[in-house]
């Protein structure tokens, strides 16, 4: 979270645009990832793009946990797992 800090700019205590801006990237992993399966490796540059939105929306995604107080190292620790039932993970 210390890498995000800097770098956020967004009001800390309005959810929305972090949350719009983690479901924008996440639209956008999935548009280069059917783009690729369209031209296949005519897409030269399909890499460097799923690279870049996939670091896009881990920015988001830490910049929400910074909001909601929530480690993302123990988040992704507990994902696998369902969570226990301390994320709310189905």
């Amino acid at each position: 979270m210390s890498q995000v800090e800097p770098t956020d700019k967004l009001a800390l205590d309005d959810l929305q645009p972090i949350l719009l801006g983690l479901f924008g990237e996440v639209g956008s992993i999935m548009a280069t990832a059917k783009k690729f399966h369209r031209e296949g490796e005519a897409y030269a540059s399909y890499r460097y793009a799923v690279e870049e939105e996939f670091g896009d929306a881990l920015w988001y995604f830490t910049a929400l946990c910074r909001r909601l107080a929530m480690r993302v190292d123990e988040i992704l620790a507990a994902a696998p797992s369902g969570g226990n039932g301390r994320f709310g993970f189905c």
